[in-house]
């Protein structure tokens, strides 16, 4: 599905914010339903850690690899994302005012409305 993931993240946004009721959550991933749902902004949505459980629990050729992640590459990981991607996305929403510039665009949509 396309714009699945901002899709998501617009739809709990507007539960959030109080824009539609908590069933609206039910009703959208009903696949008997089709509805529009806003999109949330992509500037703010990034992989934040990949999981690699399922990975590390299957062996591979008869041997198992596990990608772990030591104390001091999660400090540097968590360093790296602070400084280099999250307050420079602030650092850009305040000057530009991205996300603040979305929401008032959900009042005047016609979101949430069921197609036929």
């Amino acid at each position: 599905m396309i714009h699945q993931i901002r899709k998501m993240i617009g739809c709990i946004v507007s539960v959030i914010r109080g824009f539609v009721g908590e069933d609206t959550l039910e009703r959208a991933m009903d696949t008997k339903i089709k509805m529009r749902i806003p999109k949330a902004p992509p500037y703010f949505l990034f992989l934040d850690r990949p999981d690699f459980t399922p990975y590390n629990t299957v062996s591979v050729y008869g041997r198992l690899n596990p990608i772990s992640y030591t104390e001091e590459e999660e400090k540097q990981m968590e360093q790296f994302k602070q400084e280099r991607i999250i307050l420079p996305l602030l650092k850009r929403d305040k000057e530009k005012g991205l996300f603040s510039a979305w929401l008032p665009t959900m009042y005047k949509s016609k979101y949430f409305t069921e197609l036929k």
